[in-house]
């Protein structure tokens, strides 16, 4: 077995918070978090700021019982020692439906349990060019 580099660790963290989330998996979604995460949002100009842990339990509920994914794609990843950054593309499809696109922004420390985030930021645009993706399948 050949060990993940920092970088691949720290991509994978990303990858994996996005998996939690379009599998509407709180248990999953806070497993990756260091204590007092912090999630930042921006949309028409507003921004939002929560600690995760209201996005882990407004998971399940947020879009009712329709399936949904968030991608992400093309990922820029700095580690400095124990700090590291994410910051990619995504999108967000309810069903098969978009939602919305923009970029997020992971910011994850190694901790003593391995790389956990510790805030992911990003904005809400629903005029995007279209995911080098293309359509999800369900």
């Amino acid at each position: 077995v050949v060990a993940q580099s920092d970088s691949e660790q720290v991509e994978q963290v990303a990858r994996d918070v996005l998996a939690a989330i379009s599998a509407k998996d709180s248990t999953a979604f806070m497993a990756l978090m260091a204590p007092g995460a912090r999630a930042y949002s921006v949309a028409n100009r507003a921004i939002r700021f929560r600690d995760v842990e209201v996005d882990a339990s407004g998971l399940v509920r947020a879009y009712g019982p329709a399936a949904y994914l968030e991608r992400m794609w093309g990922p820029t990843v700095l580690v400095d020692g124990d700090l590291a950054m994410v910051w990619t593309p995504y999108d967000f499809w309810i069903g098969d439906q978009f939602s919305h696109c923009g970029t997020d922004v992971f910011t994850i420390m190694r901790t003593d349990d391995g790389w956990r985030l510790a805030a992911i930021a990003y904005n809400v645009d629903r005029d995007c060019s279209p995911s080098p993706l293309g359509p999800p399948t369900f």
